[in-house]
């Protein structure tokens, strides 16, 4: 974990013991995990986290907790939901549910459904969402593979440029900034 990437959240709402319990789960959640540029995987969540509050201007703590722990109920940790809403805030399990990737027949039917869900969800979920997708296409600035270049870059304009138009333009303007300056 990039500790600098920590004490810059942490630092966002100085003395949260909350934000800080959802950093341990997260870590414990994407424990030995590996992103495709050779990063541990947590600090993912919390660039996710670091957008959501920097570009996109949203402190509140509930949405800080789920941007960093939107990808934990897909890896193999335990997580209990109503210790979820305990923990950490009331609805927390179901704004994780509608994040988490469901296993699908086809990839096509699994993203139709994931996408679906999204849109039906919370502000905050969709909020979240675009975070993670901005994230997505910066870390993927270093992939060398031009095909998945291209395929994240369609399923985002096809799926997640409309739900930013409609919920959160800055989260659309960034993302074409991201886009235009990728190489393929």
């Amino acid at each position: 974990m990039n500790d600098d990437l920590k004490r810059a959240v942490l630092n966002l709402r100085h003395g949260d013991t909350v934000l800080a319990s959802a950093i341990e789960h997260a870590a414990i959640a994407h424990s030995g995990m590996v992103r495709d540029d050779g990063g541990d995987y947590i600090d993912h969540p919390l660039r996710v986290c670091m957008i959501v509050a920097e570009e996109f201007g949203i402190v509140e703590s509930e949405s800080l907790i789920l941007a960093i722990l939107h990808d934990a109920l897909e890896s193999d940790y335990a997580f209990d939901a109503p210790d979820l809403n305990e923990v950490f805030y009331r609805g927390a399990a179901e704004e994780l549910q509608v994040l988490t990737i469901k296993i699908g027949t086809t990839r096509e039917e699994r993203d139709g459904f994931y996408i679906r869900r999204i849109r039906e969800g919370t502000l905050r979920v969709k909020l979240v969402k675009l975070a993670d997708r901005l994230d997505n296409l910066r870390s993927l600035k270093t992939n060398p593979s031009p095909e998945k270049k291209k395929r994240y870059t369609i399923e985002t304009v096809k799926n997640y440029f409309p739900l930013a138009e409609s919920v959160f333009p800055l989260a659309l303007q960034l993302m074409k900034k991201e886009i235009d300056s990728m190489s393929f």
